[in-house]
C-alpha cells in the first residue's frame, strides 16, 4: 500500500510533502483482513475499532483513497448492529473483530451514543451508493425515519397552524 492513489500537486514543495505524509499516514490506518471484513481506523488511536461519527467524517477521504470497499462494509456494520432492545440504535464504535468498544458498551441498556451521527452516517459517499451499499443506506434511512418518528411522539415540538 505504499503507491498514493490520488495525485495532488501544489507549486509549494511543503505542502506536496505534506499531502504526501497525510496519504501514507492515512493508508497506514487500512485493514484489509479483519474477523468483520475491511475497515479503517476511524477512533481514538489505539482502539482498533471505528466510531460512527469518525466514519462518517473520514469517508471521502477514505473514497479518493480507493477505500470504498471498507466504506461499505463499515457502514454495513452500523447499520446490522440496529436492534430495538438498543432503543433502534446502533453500537457507537465497532471494534475490529465486529465487537462493540467496550469503553463505549456494556451491555443493551449501558451504551454511548450521540444522536447527530445518525444524520452524518446518511450523508451520500460517492463509491458507497452502489450495488449492496444501496441497501445498507435504505436500511440507515429506516432507522433514522423511525427514530425520528418516535422522538416527535414522544417528545413534541410543537405545532404548525397555518394562518390566512
Amino acid at each position: 500500500m505504499n503507491k498514493i492513489p490520488a495525485s495532488f500537486h501544489s507549486n509549494n514543495p511543503k505542502i506536496n510533502k505534506g499531502y504526501d505524509w497525510a496519504v501514507r499516514h492515512a493508508m497506514s490506518k487500512l485493514i484489509r483482513n479483519t474477523p468483520a471484513g475491511p475497515c479503517y481506523e476511524a477512533s481514538l488511536p489505539g482502539r482498533q475499532a471505528y466510531c460512527m461519527r469518525d466514519t462518517a467524517h473520514q469517508a471521502l477521504g477514505a473514497h479518493v483513497l480507493n477505500a470504498d470497499e471498507c466504506n461499505r462494509n463499515m457502514f454495513y456494520q452500523f447499520a446490522r448492529n440496529i436492534s430495538e432492545t438498543k432503543g433502534f440504535c446502533s453500537y457507537w464504535e465497532i471494534q475490529f473483530d465486529g465487537s462493540p468498544c467496550p469503553v463505549d458498551y456494556t451491555d443493551d441498556n449501558d451504551f454511548w451514543y450521540n444522536l447527530p451521527a445518525n444524520f452524518d452516517i446518511t450523508m451520500p459517499v460517492p463509491g458507497c451508493l452502489t450495488g449492496p451499499a444501496i441497501q445498507v443506506i435504505s436500511l440507515i434511512m429506516k432507522w433514522i425515519f423511525f427514530i425520528m418518528y418516535r422522538c416527535m411522539i414522544i417528545y413534541p415540538i410543537g405545532t404548525v397552524t397555518r394562518t390566512g
